[in-house]
């Protein structure tokens, strides 16, 4: 999370409890501002929660469509121009009654989706919070952190976005004893390794 809420935006784009919901009032307190986003069967009700709060900005979400997400992230920019933290809450794991796999396939190709769309909204920095079991986002941090190195290796940019990712456990602490853990995702170009001999036959397997 920023040092300084003021004035940052955090997107919630999957619609999220009371787990994630609670936080937006203190934050809110402390200038930080909010897209939410919603299924359609719950958004009059989230723009009901918030009304007259000029900090949040409520938008519907199909979570299972990635143009949905791009119309997300586009209008979130064009209401705030700037994007610091998307939280993705324990919703996009499904129901603990289905089977782990199942659970990581869909979490990860929503957290992808997510992603990718924001991608082009990145600017100096993003902090990326998951939510949900350890044995889920553990793998969902790696994920995450080899899809952004690969989106960002080919870019022709001079610098990178620092890119860090916290993990809040809903059902147990982590393994150090800590409910939050949290790791940053070093990005680098390939253009920039190439000119490392040593690192040439790497990344040409890569590129294949």
């Amino acid at each position: 999370m920023p040092q300084n809420v003021k004035d940052a935006v955090f997107a919630i784009p999957v619609e999220s409890g009371s787990y994630v919901l609670g936080a937006v009032g203190p934050i809110l307190e402390r200038g930080g501002r909010f897209v939410l986003g919603s299924a359609p069967n719950g958004y009059e009700a989230l723009k009901v929660q918030f009304r007259g709060e000029q900090n949040v900005y409520c938008q519907q979400l199909n979570s299972n469509s990635r143009d949905s997400f791009e119309t997300y992230f586009e209008k979130s920019d064009a209401r705030f121009r700037r994007l610091d933290v998307v939280v993705l809450g324990d919703a996009i794991w499904s129901s603990a009654d289905c089977p782990w796999d199942e659970r990581i396939k869909n979490g990860t190709r929503t957290l992808l989706t997510c992603l990718d769309a924001s991608i082009p909204y990145i600017r100096k920095e993003l902090h990326i919070v998951l939510v949900g079991p350890v044995s889920l986002t553990r793998v969902a941090v790696q994920v995450s952190k080899a899809f952004l190195q690969a989106k960002f290796a080919l870019t022709l940019a001079s610098t990178w976005p620092l890119i860090r990712v916290t993990t809040v456990a809903t059902d147990a602490q982590g393994a150090d004893g800590n409910a939050l853990t949290s790791v940053s995702i070093p990005l680098v170009s390939w253009r920039q390794n190439a000119d490392k001999p040593s690192c040439r036959s790497r990344e040409r397997a890569t590129m294949v």
